[in-house]
């Protein structure tokens, strides 16, 4: 069973987006696109970085989370 899995994280309106990069770039990927900042990665559900990923973009604002297992 493969423990891989998708997430993108959308947050909408504007941010810093910049300080968001320095703090979640060691794990994931973040475009800005003005009115939302797209944050997505491929991750190891076995660790701990999806939590941290999903609770540090909460706190730039309202989130929408999707998340998918990487099929083998």
């Amino acid at each position: 069973m493969t423990t891989q899995m998708t997430i993108l994280i959308t947050i909408h309106g504007q941010i810093n987006s910049r300080e968001l990069y320095d703090r979640v770039g060691d794990i994931a990927h973040v475009t800005d696109l003005g009115e939302k900042t797209l944050v997505y990665s491929l991750i190891d559900i076995r660790e701990d970085t999806v939590e941290k990923l999903i609770n540090t973009c909460k706190e730039y604002g309202e989130c929408e989370i999707d998340a998918n297992r990487v099929k083998e």
